[in-house]
């Protein structure tokens, strides 16, 4: 049973809006508009953020070959979250079954241009007729040795000494606000199909070892395009490799590590 995307469909979306990609210097918020379907994909702080259509995608078989669904958020409105086998966490639901924590060695890693990314899948669920557009508006990625984490807000995931933070959406110098606006229409075939890939750089996880903990925030509804409909699911995409052998950070991993550190020290 066909659980993922090829790899060359979701390349194809990359390559055909590689014009289009969002500049990784010079400015600060990076919205991306996945709803206008001239665009497939985008930069946003190294990472891509792609169109995807990954079918089946319905909860128990969307990603089970990687391992399945791992987050689950739902609220109204506004509706955020993370990955943990923590009960009653923010807006996460059915745990532990479909929220769950991920360790470093369940990653998988895919070749886009020759550099090595780590791929997730987002599969959104909102009203069909209207309220179709849903923002995502906060990912961010921890990595942590521990297990079960309940923290109650971002701030106190951002202030945990055990959690060290590895990719933001937002960019990391001064106050930004970067977003992503998805369309549950936009791949044709409703709760059936994925909505975006996510492909973050696998060397921003250099020094992490295999047991540690992954954890996925992500924030929705908040820029505009409400939360209106049934659960956002996280899951992790298929690959062509694992991540058996964390990289080492390259120039830009470095600069961005660094960004991150100034931007909390700013923050707090």
């Amino acid at each position: 049973m066909k659980t993922y995307t090829p790899v060359s469909s979701w390349r194809s979306y990359i390559a055909a809006s590689a014009s289009m990609l969002l500049p990784l210097a010079g400015c600060y918020a990076q919205n991306l508009d996945l709803s206008n379907t001239s665009i497939n994909s985008g930069v946003i702080n190294g990472a891509i953020y792609s169109v995807d259509t990954t079918h089946p995608s319905g909860t128990g078989i969307f990603g089970r070959d990687s391992g399945g669904v791992f987050l689950t958020i739902h609220g109204k409105d506004v509706e955020q979250g993370y990955n943990t086998s923590a009960k009653d966490v923010m807006d996460t639901k059915r745990v532990p079954q479909w929220n769950h924590e991920l360790r470093t060695s369940d990653l998988n890693t895919v070749d886009i241009g020759g550099d090595t990314y780590v791929p997730f899948l987002l599969d959104i669920n909102e009203p069909a007729n209207k309220n179709n557009l849903l923002s995502l508006d906060d990912v961010r990625i921890f990595i942590s040795p521990n297990a079960g984490i309940s923290h109650q807000s971002l701030e106190d995931m951002l202030s945990d000494p055990n959690m060290t933070l590895i990719y933001s959406l937002d960019t990391t110098f001064g106050d930004s606000n970067s977003w992503v606006l998805l369309d549950y229409n936009r791949s044709g075939s409703g709760s059936g199909s994925a909505d975006m890939g996510l492909f973050v750089p696998a060397d921003l996880f250099a020094g992490a070892s295999a047991s540690d903990y992954v954890y996925l925030y992500s924030k929705f509804g908040g820029d505009g395009a409400s939360a209106e409909g049934g659960f956002e699911e996280w899951t992790l995409g298929a690959g062509t490799g694992k991540l058996t052998q964390v990289p080492e950070p390259s120039g830009a991993s470095l600069a961005l590590a660094a960004g991150l550190i100034l931007f909390l020290r700013r923050k707090r």
